[in-house]
């Protein structure tokens, strides 16, 4: 800074210097009221979240999605040990779609799968549109029948039916795919109070469910790692200076940067994405690397000019 500058802005360091209590208070009040901001913080898990509106291919899959009314959905694979096709296996298919369609913001008319999908057969009179299967399961023939089925419809098979008949899949289209997150979360809940035969496991998937999971991971994963870094930080400016003051100034600056920062994404509507999970640490790296650098200038400054008075080392 040159001389015309220090003299310019010295009566504000100076004004700020003298009136510490008035000061501090602001920023306490500045402080609280962007971080009581921070609930309004919206995610945005989605994969496509970081291109451009005019991506072509972001522009491509709306086009797509607008023409043929295709979402990000939520998968559901069935995996039996051996075979789906057995009375355990389709009456656990049967469980999980009815689970899937009650859980908010599926599509009731969207959920597919072998207990929902119908069957084509040829005739001579044309076709016969029939359900694979409508109620529960008893005989080991209806099982196999549906099987047959199958095997006759190669529209199904690599698709909705794994080729070597271990697994199918529940597919639930979402009707908001904000709700993302919530949804999943919903998702898994009402797959947990599905009883599953021996043999027969569930594993959700899908761009909605990744996206769903990404929100909950974020939580997740920012709960455990920021206050680790955060008490890493305090080691290391109490090992610097062995002040506990220096130190707790230090952890204040610290946390009002990484408050202050995210609170006002909130109140711009800037959403808070997957890679920004990154940005709290970041925050607690600069803030810290300042107060080390201010405080050693002051300290190196008291020990330099020991008859300048403290207000104007400050300054």
């Amino acid at each position: 800074m040159s001389n015309t500058q220090a003299r310019a802005v010295s009566p504000l360091f100076t004004w700020i210097v003298d009136h510490p209590k008035r000061v501090i208070a602001i920023g306490l009040l500045f402080i609280a009221v962007m971080a009581s901001m921070i609930p309004q913080l919206t995610q945005d898990t989605r994969s496509d979240a970081f291109l451009a509106d005019d991506n072509p291919a972001l522009v491509y899959r709306e086009k797509v999605k607008s023409l043929f009314g295709l979402s990000d959905p939520m998968v559901i694979a069935v995996v039996a040990e051996h075979s789906i096709f057995t009375v355990q296996g389709l009456n656990a298919v049967q469980a999980v779609s009815d689970a899937v369609v009650d859980v908010p913001n599926i599509d009731p008319d969207g959920v597919k799968s072998l207990a929902t999908e119908n069957n084509i057969v040829g005739t001579d009179e044309g076709m016969d549109v029939n359900p694979f299967f409508e109620e529960k399961l008893s005989l080991p023939s209806e099982a196999n029948h549906i099987r047959d089925a199958v095997r006759d419809f190669p529209l199904y098979q690599g698709s909705l039916v794994a080729r070597d008949e271990s697994a199918t899949l529940v597919i639930a289209e979402l009707l908001d795919e904000a709700q993302a997150e919530q949804t999943y979360a919903d998702l898994v809940m009402a797959l947990d109070a599905v009883e599953l035969p021996g043999g027969v496991s569930l594993h959700i998937a899908g761009e909605g469910a990744i996206s769903g999971y990404l929100g909950s991971y974020i939580s997740t994963d920012a709960q455990r790692l920021n206050p680790i870094a955060a008490v890493v930080i305090t080691l290391i400016v109490f090992l610097a200076f062995l002040r506990a003051g220096s130190t707790l100034v230090a952890n204040l600056i610290i946390a009002a940067s990484a408050l202050v920062t995210v609170g006002a994404m909130a109140v711009f509507d800037v959403p808070f994405y997957v890679i920004t999970n990154a940005l709290p640490v970041i925050l607690i790296g600069i803030a810290v690397a300042d107060s080390i650098h201010i405080y050693s200038e002051y300290f190196e400054r008291r020990a330099l000019h020991p008859d300048e008075t403290i207000n104007d080392a400050i300054v």
